[in-house]
């Protein structure tokens, strides 16, 4: 393979660190340990500084570890410990089925100005979920914002703003 050109080396760069922004945007909202290591490995795999964010959490739980007394605290400490029924990582997977089930609905919505009805038969053809199950989904989050009120222009900064306002 030849050299990667600077455009494409940047748009890499901006895809890695919206990933990682991602994973991030989800450890918040629901303290899963496991979604920051991924923010690591997006940054450390690309080759890129690690943010002091994420290097502050490890910095919090190298304390809780060495704390720790046994296999369950230091799981606890890590917050990738037991939740519920589902351990951290199926937990994971679920949440991030989820968000990717909000991407593409988003897209079919502001990328390609499908009606709400139309995108969520059309996400129900691909995933073979059940089209009620997908409405409940769709509803549990929040309106995106309106057009109007944000400062945004672009499609995709609208799909970033809704995003973000998920994530929150």
């Amino acid at each position: 393979m030849g050299t990667v050109p600077e455009a494409d080396k940047a748009f890499i760069a901006w895809a890695i660190r919206h990933n990682a922004a991602r994973h991030l945007a989800l450890y918040r909202r629901h303290s899963n340990g496991l979604l920051v290591w991924r923010a690591f490995q997006e940054y450390r795999g690309a080759g890129l500084p690690v943010p002091e964010e994420i290097l502050g959490i490890f910095d919090k739980w190298a304390a809780a570890v060495q704390a720790a007394d046994g296999e369950v605290e230091v799981a606890k400490a890590i917050q990738a410990e037991t939740i519920g029924p589902y351990t951290a990582r199926k937990r994971l997977r679920r949440l991030q089925r989820k968000r990717d089930l909000l991407e593409r609905y988003v897209t079919y919505r502001f990328h390609q100005k499908m009606r709400p009805g139309k995108a969520l038969e059309r996400l129900a053809e691909e995933t073979r979920l059940p089209l009620s199950q997908l409405k409940t989904m769709i509803s549990r989050w929040r309106s995106p914002p309106s057009p109007a009120t944000t400062s945004t222009s672009a499609g995709t900064d609208l799909q970033a703003a809704w995003l973000q306002h998920f994530d929150e």
